[in-house]
């Protein structure tokens, strides 16, 4: 897929529409990328380092895929959990090196989600 830099968005990188079989396949990838954007030193600090196989980078991509959820919930532009299978592999062997690692992930989904779109009280 072509990558693109969209205008409105500094620094986040999505492939064209056109490349999407559907809306809601877009716009879980764009709140994924968000999720991902929350990590960077200057907003919430995760560990974004690690190559794909790696621990670390199954972790991010948890903390994505997860908060992506949260955020397509609260935005009610729903989510593609099609897409979060290709990870499943490496988030189960993540998670049985370390099953506490799991309530760590998702405060952390947690917390860019409500960076990116706050609950309501």
């Amino acid at each position: 897929m072509e990558r693109r830099q969209l205008s409105w968005q500094r620094g986040l990188q999505l492939p064209d529409r056109a490349s999407f079989h559907s809306p809601a396949a877009f716009c879980a990838t764009w709140a994924h990328e968000q999720i991902h954007s929350t990590g960077h030193e200057s907003r919430l600090k995760r560990d974004l380092g690690g190559a794909f196989g790696m621990a670390r980078y199954a972790r991010e991509e948890l903390v994505a895929e997860l908060g992506a959820v949260s955020l397509g919930n609260r935005l009610e532009i729903g989510s593609e959990i099609e897409s979060h299978a290709a990870y499943l592999g490496h988030w189960i062997k993540l998670l049985k090196e370390s099953p506490k690692v799991l309530f760590q992930v998702l405060s952390e989904a947690r917390q860019a989600a409500d960076l990116i779109y706050p609950e309501l009280p």
